[in-house]
């Protein structure tokens, strides 16, 4: 996954973590390695990642991006069963 700005959010996951204050993160991220560090019980946070290949802009003109991963096509299908399904249960 990339990250806009993993130096921020770093700063703010790490906020209570003595041993990963400004400094240590970024000299962390100056390496350009990957690291992984577990969070403190308490600074835990869900995380959602949203796959969006159409939307609409703020003033209603849709958009279009390609799928480079493919799920439109498998979402798609999903739908179409789940119709098909629910017109068969509806007769």
């Amino acid at each position: 996954m990339r990250l806009e700005k993993p130096g921020e959010l770093a700063e703010l996951l790490f906020r209570n973590d003595p041993k990963w204050q400004p400094e240590e993160i970024n000299a962390a991220l100056s390496t350009g390695k990957t690291q992984r560090v577990q969070l403190q019980p308490q600074d835990q946070v869900s995380v959602y990642l949203l796959y969006w290949t159409a939307f609409a802009s703020a003033n209603g003109t849709m958009n279009f991006r390609g799928d480079p991963y493919g799920w439109d096509k498998t979402l798609a299908a999903k739908i179409e069963r789940r119709s098909a399904i629910t017109a068969v249960a509806a007769r």
